[in-house]
């Protein structure tokens, strides 16, 4: 998923998640009755495929089960907000429940009856955007009353039960340069608070995973930085947690399944940082974090490097997406080619796509499935279109 603060200059319109909707849910085990399609046709399933096809983007996948999945995003030029359902046979478009002008950039799900998306939406009368909170109850999206101020940027969610979720990202205090304040709300089951996060100013939180009640983890920095932090839940407040992995880069998602397995990515662009042999991941392995190397995701003295965008987990099967380039001067002329990197439980390994195009979100259910959204912006010829891609524990197709 995308970052909405000032930070997402930082990934020129091509990260957050970060995830994002980056959790993947536990299969559930409730039922709901299926989402009805909106009213307004908006896009196409072709016949047999996995797909949804529409002008337009897909920021975000949260999935609970084979036959259970969302993604969100927006219909670009129609500036419409755009969210779809997977029922186990084909993608259809939902009616969002959202102001018009409202941009989904995060999704989570914890049963086919409770998910959360996220978004944005800017007003005709103010400069200033409003964020945008939707919650599906089984039956429609609506729109949920948020404490997070106007102008504010709402990054990632995490859900584990209808009265656990996590919502988190930035907000200015008055406006003005270096003003930017971490936020977290918490869903209790009946409404959103504000919740205190030990970060300094001019920073946000990109990223949030919750396993439980009383274990969740969040990643940031602050803007235009290059040392970012990673805070802890514990079931009472936010703690600052040492970690190596963080302390250089610029945390962008990080994705948990339980208290003593998780993972973070550095998603940090430019010259600032120079890891030997490209960017790392983190791993918890519920005692402290550990780096690991991602392959191809570099920096270049010359350019910019390659970028991480999303990132999920589910047990231990991990997914990483991205960008990478092959040239200090193919980063300098933003000539960036996708990838998806599997975690073998030794390193991380590419994979194979099945097009050059753009992947912002990812969802894990299992090693042997997994959904990645996006567009086809990779294709330079034509506007852009959503992009849905399945992994069934061989490729991605």
């Amino acid at each position: 998923m995308r970052a909405f603060g000032t930070c997402s200059a930082l990934v020129t319109a091509s990260v957050v998640s970060l995830v994002t909707s980056s959790c993947a849910a536990p299969a559930a085990t409730s039922t709901a009755r299926a989402p009805s399609a909106a009213s307004a046709p908006a896009g196409t399933a072709a016949p047999g495929s996995t797909g949804y096809h529409a002008g337009g983007t897909l920021e975000a996948v949260a999935a609970t089960s084979a036959a259970d999945a969302w993604a969100v995003g927006d219909l670009g030029k129609q500036n419409t907000p755009l969210i779809v359902h997977w029922n186990g046979t084909s993608w259809s478009r939902v009616r969002a429940g959202a102001p018009a002008g409202t941009e989904l950039r995060a999704v989570a799900a914890s049963s086919p009856g409770n998910a959360w998306a996220l978004g944005q939406t800017w007003r005709t009368d103010s400069s200033r955007s409003m964020p945008v909170i939707l919650h599906w109850n089984g039956r429609a999206w609506r729109q949920v009353p948020s404490p997070a101020p106007p102008g504010a940027f709402l990054n990632s969610v995490s859900v584990t039960s209808p009265a656990n979720a996590w919502v988190v990202g930035g907000y200015s205090a008055d406006r003005s340069v270096g003003s930017t304040r971490p936020i977290a709300l918490h869903w209790n089951g009946s409404a959103w608070r504000r919740v205190p996060v030990p970060a300094g100013a001019a920073a946000e939180l990109t990223g949030v995973s919750a396993t439980s009640a009383s274990n969740a983890w969040a990643v940031g920095g602050p803007l235009g930085g290059t040392t970012g932090f990673v805070l802890h839940w514990d079931g009472s407040s936010w703690t600052q947690v040492p970690s190596a992995p963080a302390s250089a880069g610029e945390p962008i998602a990080v994705a948990a399944t339980a208290t003593d397995y998780a993972w973070l990515a550095d998603s940090a662009q430019g010259t600032e940082v120079t890891w030997p042999g490209g960017r790392v991941a983190g791993l918890w392995n519920g005692r402290d974090w550990t780096a690991v190397p991602i392959p191809l995701v570099q920096t270049h003295e010359e350019g910019r490097g390659g970028d991480v965008k999303a990132l999920a987990v589910a047990g231990h099967a991990a997914w990483m997406a991205g960008d990478y380039c092959t040239t200090p001067t193919s980063c300098g002329n933003g000539q960036l080619l996708p990838l998806l990197l599997r975690w073998s439980g030794g390193a991380w390994q590419p994979t194979p796509l099945p097009a050059n195009d753009a992947i912002f979100g990812l969802a894990v259910l299992s090693s042997t499935s997994a959904w990645a959204v996006g567009d086809d912006s990779g294709n330079p010829t034509s506007p852009y279109e959503t992009l849905i891609l399945h992994w069934n524990g061989t490729t991605w197709s």
